[in-house]
């Protein structure tokens, strides 16, 4: 099997548990990043090294002033763009968001829709993973702790509704920005990664609020 297939089958089998047997989002995918983080560790705790040189030099190298990662990753946005706006199935799921009842009355497969949502999360969750283990020179179990926290601020931050049915493709990459930006300048600062935690979880709090005033 391989192991690009992991993250893929990850997603595939929160969707089956959300869409299928009616489970909170937020409570399968927290107990699925628990599990998983508990067989990574089990499985080896010690940092692993690429043992292809090429495998660094390509994904985490530059071209010119600029990285490999965020060429990607600009990349990466204008094709989720399109997909969801573009595409029936990109529609379906962000009409899903809003209102999954009267999406099912039109006739859509809900269930296959969120599944494949899920299945693209997977899918990009495990694009980033390598990149970032390119970009560091190691893999290991603890990489990427408390990531969750900076994608949920980055979406809220960039007008996403936790709720669903809401946000866009442009608004959550400027919500990426500002969060670089805001990390930057703690780090600038030499503020601790403790009271990094604390502005984050206020910054989701904050832009919480103010959606649920606009609506």
């Amino acid at each position: 099997m391989s192991r690009w297939s992991f993250p893929v089958l990850a997603g595939a089998f929160n969707g089956i548990m959300i869409a299928r047997f009616k489970l909170a989002p937020f409570i399968v995918t927290l107990a699925t990043l628990g599990g998983i983080q508990g067989l990574v560790y089990v499985y080896s705790d010690t940092p692993q090294s690429p043992t292809d040189p090429a495998f660094r030099q390509l994904l985490g190298g530059f071209i010119g002033p600029v990285a490999v990662a965020t060429i990607i990753m600009v990349i990466c946005y204008p094709v989720v763009w399109f997909f969801l706006n573009r595409t029936t199935s990109g529609r379906a799921i962000f009409a899903i968001g809003g209102n999954e009842e009267a999406v099912r009355l039109a006739g859509i497969s809900v269930e296959r829709h969120i599944v494949l949502a899920y299945v693209l999360s997977g899918l990009f969750s495990g694009m980033a993973g390598v990149l970032l283990a390119a970009r560091l020179g190691i893999a290991q179990p603890s990489l990427g702790a408390a990531y969750e926290l900076d994608a949920i601020a980055a979406t809220v931050i960039g007008g996403a509704i936790l709720g669903g049915g809401g946000g866009s493709v442009a608004g959550t990459f400027g919500g990426v920005l500002i969060l670089g930006l805001i990390d930057n300048l703690l780090n600038l600062y030499n503020v601790q990664s403790y009271y990094q935690q604390i502005l984050k979880g206020a910054i989701i709090l904050f832009a919480v609020l103010v959606r649920r005033k606009e609506t």
